[in-house]
C-alpha cells in the first residue's frame, strides 16, 4: 500500500524539469489502466489500475484523448486528487474550447506503480498486470501494483 501524499510526491519529483508527461490507457470491462511517462513506448516511470472506472470529459466531447494525451508539468501538476477520483489537464485544446481538455476518473479502487518499469526487459517472478475481477489482497501479491490509500 501507498499513500496519495507518497504517490503524488514521487511523480511529481520524477517530473518536474520535464517538457511533457505522457500518458496511455487501456480499458479492461470497467477498469482502466494508465501508463505515465516521458516516451512510453519502452516503459512508464508510473502506473494506474482503476476499478470500476467512470470517466468524465470536461471541455472537450472528443473521446480519443483517451488513448493517449499529455500534461505540461511546467503549468499543471501531474493530476489532482480527491476523494476516488483523479484528474488530468491535458495540453489539448481545440478551436471550439478556449481551455484544455481535462479528464476526471472516479473508480471505487486505485492501484499503483511508483517507480520506473521497464516494458522492454522479462520481469522476473510473478509481478504481472491485474486481471479485472481479482480482489484489492490478489493484485498486490501477484502483481507490480500496490494500492492506492486516500489519507481522508
Amino acid at each position: 500500500m501507498i499513500s496519495v501524499s507518497d504517490f503524488y510526491d514521487y511523480a511529481y519529483n520524477e517530473f518536474r524539469d520535464e517538457l511533457w508527461i505522457t500518458h496511455e490507457s487501456w480499458f479492461f470491462d470497467n477498469d482502466v489502466y494508465i501508463k505515465a511517462g516521458i516516451w512510453t513506448y519502452y516503459g512508464a516511470h508510473y502506473e494506474f489500475y482503476i476499478t470500476d472506472a467512470t470517466i468524465d470529459l470536461i471541455h472537450t466531447h472528443d473521446r480519443t484523448i483517451l488513448e493517449i494525451w499529455d500534461v505540461d508539468p511546467r503549468i499543471e501538476r501531474p493530476f489532482y486528487w480527491s476523494d476516488h477520483c483523479i484528474q488530468f489537464v491535458t495540453d489539448d485544446t481545440s478551436m471550439d474550447e478556449p481551455y484544455a481538455a481535462e479528464i476526471r476518473i472516479t473508480g471505487s479502487k486505485f492501484f499503483v506503480v511508483p517507480h520506473y518499469y521497464s516494458f522492454e526487459k522479462p520481469q522476473s517472478g510473478p509481478r504481472g498486470f491485474p486481471k479485472p475481477g481479482m480482489t484489492a489482497d490478489e493484485i498486490e501479491r501477484t502483481t507490480r501494483f500496490q494500492e492506492l490509500i486516500f489519507n481522508n
